[in-house]
């Protein structure tokens, strides 16, 4: 996971073998590699069995993968795995689709897509989607969380293949349309981990997925709230009778299905091997977030009405090691979901400096190799092929 901003100017040096990409603040660097099985529901987007991982993304079903449609939607496989030239798997996939509204234009909040897979991935635990109460008792500035990706991994280098993760990220500001994420210092995201999710524990100690990465600027980046789109990605996938939200209504409120249970406590662990099969680890019992486990709240009132955050019977099968303990945050109601508003910072305090988002608005290319405000990135998508292309030259140098 590193990068660095890389212009058609330096394209003019890629018959150069002593070529690098130019330094950027931006990259990231220091990602720790992640161990046998650890973060399983984050794969990889592989466009050719050849090249380096172009892209993230998140396993949050069986048989959908959620990521970024700048992205694209031509790949030839989804590699589920820590290293797609070692260990894993690759799952076959029936369609890609990006969100409707997507254009090729970043920042607009529409930085969205899933694969269907062709067959269900059955013997990893699926991470949920963060939904109802949990978005507003979770999204405050400040929130520590974790980022995994792909991508590139120090200064000058592209995407080796292997997945990588950070924890030094923390929530600073964002919207319904976007979640702006700090790194600040030594660690962050960047070219290959497009894609990719934020983590995090909830109060019961088992884990959760809220966002796709879309862009970078500086020590910055964006992701895309998942929760915002639940609507759409459900009503694409409505025909396979696939459903996303096992406790939640796509529109947040609290109606906990049979598959409301057995989420992971310790993702961050791993255990095991693809080859003779991962540890499950840790698993939740029915999950309570936001209301009785098992059915729908006494009230019957959205999730956002709800007191939530308090086990009603529904106790996990361990003690989790991670402390979800959150404060709740205030904003306009819209579908039952408590949402930020887009003029402060997550939780709409008045009092934050994140200046309606976290990031200054700036104009032309900027941050990990995306591209700045309302322009296209059809470049930047090239670009990283050509720096897949760099990667494989050089390997088959070393090799011959």
């Amino acid at each position: 996971m590193s990068p660095s901003v890389i212009t058609f100017a330096s394209l003019m040096a890629l018959g150069d073998p002593s070529w690098q990409p130019p330094r950027d603040p931006s990259l990231v660097i220091d990602g720790t590699i992640a161990t046998a099985c650890q973060w399983p529901t984050v794969v990889a987007t592989v466009v050719d069995p050849a090249f380096p991982s172009l892209g993230t993304g998140s396993l949050v079903h069986p048989r959908v993968v959620v990521y970024s449609a700048h992205s694209g939607t031509s790949f030839d496989h989804i590699f589920v795995g820590e290293d797609i030239y070692g260990e894993g798997r690759q799952a076959s996939i029936e369609r890609c689709v990006a969100h409707p509204d997507w254009d090729g234009m970043i920042q607009e909040g529409d930085d969205i897509a899933y694969c269907l897979l062709s067959e269900s991935v059955d013997d990893v635990p699926i991470i949920p989607i963060l939904m109802g109460c949990e978005v507003e008792q979770n999204l405050v500035d400040g929130l520590a969380l974790h980022q995994v990706g792909f991508g590139m991994y120090t200064e000058g280098s592209p995407p080796d293949g292997q997945k990588r993760w950070v924890s030094n990220g923390r929530l600073v500001g964002g919207d319904a349309l976007e979640l702006m994420v700090e790194n600040p210092g030594r660690g962050g995201v960047g070219v290959g981990d497009s894609g990719g999710p934020l983590l995090i524990p909830v109060a019961d100690g088992s884990w959760r997925v809220f966002g796709v990465l879309s862009w970078g600027q500086g020590e910055m980046s964006a992701y895309i709230p998942i929760h915002h789109h639940m609507a759409w990605l459900e009503g694409e996938l409505a025909a396979e009778g696939i459903d996303l939200s096992p406790c939640h209504d796509s529109d947040g409120r609290w109606n906990p299905s049979d598959e409301c249970t057995m989420f992971p406590l310790d993702p961050d662990v791993g255990g095991g091997r693809w080859a003779t099969g991962c540890e499950p680890g840790a698993l939740s019992g029915p999950s309570a977030t936001c209301g009785e486990p098992g059915g729908s709240d006494e009230t019957g009132t959205s999730s956002s009405d709800s007191s939530g955050g308090e086990p009603g019977g529904g106790e996990t099968s361990t003690t989790a090691s991670h402390d979800g303990t959150t404060t709740a945050v205030a904003g306009t109601s819209r579908g039952g979901v408590e949402e930020p508003d887009r003029t402060t910072g997550v939780g709409g305090d008045s009092n934050t400096d994140t200046g309606g988002g976290g990031i200054p608005a700036t104009d032309g290319d900027q941050g990990c190799g995306c591209r700045g405000p309302q322009a296209p990135i059809g470049d930047a998508m090239l670009v990283w092929i050509w720096s897949g292309l760099i990667v494989l030259q050089r390997r088959r140098a070393s090799r011959g």
